[in-house]
């Protein structure tokens, strides 16, 4: 009986952990720009990803229409106010021809760790996308691929 009940009140402590759990929806922003071609189009979203300070390497397949930035790393002698951020932006054809659809969205991560600056001790956990960068890099994709659209202005 005592075993039951022991087991029962960790079943208990297990799943109130979960309750209390912040799920984080991903927040993507989307924009449809008239565009020249699909390489025109990858040069102006890794110019204006680069702009921001997120650096486009191995993470771009303008085959697939996905590009992962590595992380940019803002650090801080602070719990919970060192932060990373990554960018993950999608494309592909839009609803007209001679268009396309990006999707963008900037993922942040927050340092929980008690030592944050101590090398290996980062304790990274999910925080809220930034859709306020994510808007103005599209923004500048707007200037670079197609600078007569007022559309995205």
């Amino acid at each position: 009986m005592r075993f039951v009940s022991i087991v029962l009140l960790a079943l208990l402590a297990l799943s109130s952990c979960h309750l209390f759990h912040k799920s984080i929806p991903d927040q993507w922003e989307e924009s449809e720009l008239r565009i020249i071609n699909q390489k025109v189009l990858f040069e102006g979203v890794v110019f204006a990803l680069e702009k921001e300070g997120f650096r486009v390497g191995t993470g771009a397949n303008p085959g697939d229409g996905t590009i992962e930035s590595a992380w940019r790393v803002s650090a801080s002698p602070f719990k919970g106010k060192g932060y990373r951020e990554r960018a993950i932006l999608t494309f592909g054809p839009g609803h007209e021809k001679g268009t396309s659809i990006v999707r963008l969205r900037i993922h942040r991560e927050t340092n929980e760790s008690i030592r944050p600056l101590l090398e290996g001790s980062a304790k990274w956990e999910r925080d809220e996308d930034q859709p306020a960068i994510a808007k103005r890099i599209l923004q500048y994709v707007h200037s670079y691929v197609d600078p007569a659209d007022k559309a995205g202005q």
